[in-house]
């Protein structure tokens, strides 16, 4: 029997031991709440601001954070920006957010501080560079945020991290069928299915839900989103 050619070995350290936390079953209780976001928006402002800063690389990812961590420091989803140790739950006013970085065969989790304080050019500095080897540790993150779009993957569910309380996911942007209610009919539109999940223990879906559509508010509104880029 012809034994199979190995084209290369690797050992299953940090960066796997920390994709296995990427999961329900290691975080613990887990809900999810996914929409599809309208984000022509999103769209129309990052052209603009390419327009504007031809230098400066304004992703999805960062504008998607801007909107996130305005709508963190409102009293109603301030919660979702906190961390479970034991049974206290600790809601945090700086927005730390947890990246996965994956690379090398495995994933590392890189940490963006206080994403609310940053300006854009900062802010996309931080995220385009983020790694696990600096900045803050997995410990000090508040919030979660992967973009699995940039993968071709429309949807995802269930990433989530021990102790951090609300992770979003964010599909493949992707053109679709939407019904607007003003006109009563169906339009095209940009998309991208936005997957909120949470600990049911420190957040209920009524409020992952309002967290959608208000985010919604600002990726499908390139005013809103040039507001506060």
């Amino acid at each position: 029997m012809r034994v199979p050619t190995v084209l290369r070995s690797f050992r299953l350290a940090d960066p796997q031991r920390e994709a296995s936390q990427l999961s329900p079953a290691a975080a613990g209780p887990r809900l999810s709440v996914a929409k599809d976001v309208i984000v022509d928006g999103l769209i129309e402002a990052r052209n603009a601001l390419a327009r504007q800063m031809p230098l400066l690389r304004v992703t999805p990812s960062v504008l998607v954070l801007r909107a996130v961590s305005r709508l963190l420091a409102e009293s109603q989803f301030e919660v979702l920006n906190s961390r479970v140790e034991g049974d206290e739950v600790r809601v945090y006013k700086e927005v730390n957010v947890a990246i996965p970085v994956y690379a090398g065969g495995g994933v590392r989790i890189a940490v963006v501080e206080d994403v609310s304080s940053k300006s854009l050019a900062e802010l996309v500095s931080a995220v385009s560079g983020a790694r696990a080897e600096t900045g803050l540790p997995v410990s000090e993150a508040t919030f979660m945020f992967v973009n699995v779009g940039v993968m071709g993957i429309d949807f995802v569910g269930g990433i989530s991290y021990p102790s951090i309380s609300a992770s979003l996911a964010m599909g493949r942007i992707r053109r679709a069928e939407v019904y607007d209610e003003s006109r009563d009919r169906t339009r095209l539109a940009y998309v991208s299915t936005m997957t909120l999940t949470v600990d049911p223990r420190v957040v209920g879906p009524d409020v992952a839900g309002s967290f959608l559509a208000s985010l919604e508010g600002y990726t499908a509104s390139s005013e809103r989103l040039l507001e506060i880029a």
